[in-house]
């Protein structure tokens, strides 16, 4: 005798979420598949015509198997961004770099002043106004 846990066969579909219409179709389906029951009881069972019961079985088996399709591994890949934002993005980093050199290049310049300059750097005393030169501060 097999080890294991003992097969439900059809009544398996007993434990999958739907109405117990959709229940009871799918696990008449299956057994006439393994010969559990003719075609012609499980009609009578649904009260479908042999032709919509036919149809039901195939639309349920297309089902399984297209849910056994193999899959890659890994999750799916993010769709890509809206190319229009993707470029007004872009352009607004291109502009926010260019602000950024312009303050880059100001901040040189005045380095640069302040050390052939340093005269013009003099500190002053509290409360000591800036004045311009010949004049007095009085």
């Amino acid at each position: 005798m097999g080890r294991g846990r003992p097969t439900t066969g059809p009544k398996m579909v007993e434990q999958i979420e739907g109405t117990p219409e959709a229940q009871a179709r799918a696990r008449w389906a299956l057994e006439t598949l393994t010969g559990t029951v003719s075609i012609p009881e499980a009609c009578a069972a649904l009260g479908l015509s042999e032709a919509r019961f036919h149809e039901l079985r195939h639309h349920l088996l297309g089902a399984l198997v297209h849910a056994a399709e193999g899959r890659p591994a890994g999750r799916p890949p993010k769709p890509l961004p809206d190319p229009a934002a993707l470029l007004a993005r872009v352009q607004d980093l291109e502009r926010h770099v260019q602000d950024l050199r312009i303050e880059k290049e100001t901040a040189l310049v005045r380095e640069e002043l302040a050390l052939a300059l340093p005269h013009l750097r003099r500190s002053r005393g509290p409360g000591e106004k800036k004045t311009r030169r010949g004049t007095s501060g009085t």
